[in-house]
C-alpha cells in the first residue's frame, strides 16, 4: 500500500489518488481534462497536505476557485454544495473500491 496516513490528524497522502483524479472530468463543468485541487488548504503550521480533500477541476475552474473562492464558483456554475460533496465522495469511494479489488486480485 502506498498511502501515508497521519491517523491522529485524519490525513491521507496518496499520489496514486491524485493520479486517479487526473483521469476524471471537472467536478464543476463538462471539461474532460482535470487536475487535482485541494479544497482545504494546509493550516499555518500543518506540514502535510490532505489528498482526500481533492476535487478534479479543469484549469479554468481551478483558476476561478483561486480567484473568487469555491462558494462563488459553485454559485456561478449552478452547482449546490451537496452535489459537489457527493461528486468528491463518489471519487473517493470509487478509488478505494478499485484499489481493494486490485489488492485481493479481483
Amino acid at each position: 500500500m502506498h498511502v501515508a496516513a497521519d491517523r491522529l490528524m485524519g490525513r491521507m497522502i496518496d499520489e496514486s489518488y491524485l493520479t486517479f483524479l487526473r483521469t476524471k472530468s471537472c467536478a464543476l463543468c463538462p471539461a474532460e481534462l482535470a487536475e487535482p485541487h485541494h479544497i482545504r488548504n494546509r493550516a499555518w503550521r500543518e506540514v502535510k497536505r490532505n489528498d482526500a480533500t481533492c476535487a478534479p477541476l479543469c484549469r479554468e475552474c481551478h483558476e476561478l476557485v483561486h480567484t473568487i473562492g469555491l462558494a462563488a464558483t459553485l454559485n456561478r456554475r449552478g452547482i449546490t454544495i451537496w452535489r459537489f460533496v457527493e461528486t468528491i465522495t463518489g471519487h473517493l469511494v470509487e478509488f478505494f473500491e478499485l484499489r481493494n479489488r486490485a489488492e485481493v486480485g479481483i
